[in-house]
C-alpha cells in the first residue's frame, strides 16, 4: 500500500492513501549528529556571480520544518559530502569536488544568525549566506529500507484476520 514517492526523491516510497512508511531505530541508535564540523558561515556572492548555491548538485526547501538534522540527512542519503542552510529554509548539497568558494566567501560565523525553521535553538545561515557543514564528519549516514519482522509485502492477495 506504500505506494506513493517521495517528492523530493521519486526513487524512494513515501507512504501510501491511508498507510504510513514506517522506520525502525533500534534502541542506542544515534538518530541526531553533533554538527561538530562546522566549515563556516559563507557569504553568497553578488547575483550573477558563482557561489556554493550555483555548486550545489541538490537543494531544497522546507519552510517549516527546516533543521540541520533534516538537511545533513537529506545530502548524506544521496551520497553527498557537504551541506549548507541559508536563511532557515533552504538546504543546499553537494560533492567534495564542487565544494569550491567561486565568487564567494567565509565570513564570521556570528555572521549567520537565522534560526532553523525547524528548531529555533539552531543557526542556519542567514539572508544573504550559508551555514556549511560536512556530512560524514558529522555523523550522517544514508538511511536505508529497514524491513523489520512482521514485515508485509504488497501483494494481490487479500489481507485476511483468519491468517
Amino acid at each position: 500500500m506504500c505506494n506513493l514517492t517521495c517528492p523530493t526523491n521519486s526513487s524512494q516510497g513515501c507512504g501510501g492513501s491511508g498507510a504510513h512508511s514506517v522506520f525502525y531505530a533500534p534502541n542506542g541508535t544515534n538518530t541526531f549528529a553533533d554538527y561538530s564540523t562546522s566549515l563556516g558561515c559563507y557569504a553568497n556572492p553578488a547575483s550573477g556571480k558563482t557561489g556554493l548555491e550555483q555548486m550545489a548538485t541538490y537543494s531544497f526547501n522546507s519552510w517549516n520544518l527546516m533543521t540541520r538534522e533534516l538537511c545533513g540527512q537529506g545530502c548524506a542519503d544521496r551520497g553527498l559530502d557537504w551541506a549548507a542552510i541559508r536563511s532557515g529554509d533552504t538546504c543546499f548539497c553537494g560533492t567534495k569536488a564542487n565544494l569550491k568558494l567561486g565568487d564567494g566567501n567565509y565570513v564570521n560565523e556570528a555572521i549567520c544568525t537565522s534560526k532553523c525553521s525547524g528548531d529555533k535553538s539552531q543557526t542556519c545561515g542567514y539572508w544573504g549566506g550559508l551555514s556549511v557543514f560536512d556530512v560524514a564528519a558529522s555523523g550522517f549516514k544514508a538511511a536505508t529500507l529497514n524491513k523489520p519482522p512482521g514485515y508485509i509485502r504488497e501483494s494481490s492477495i487479500p489481507y485476511s484476520a483468519d491468517e
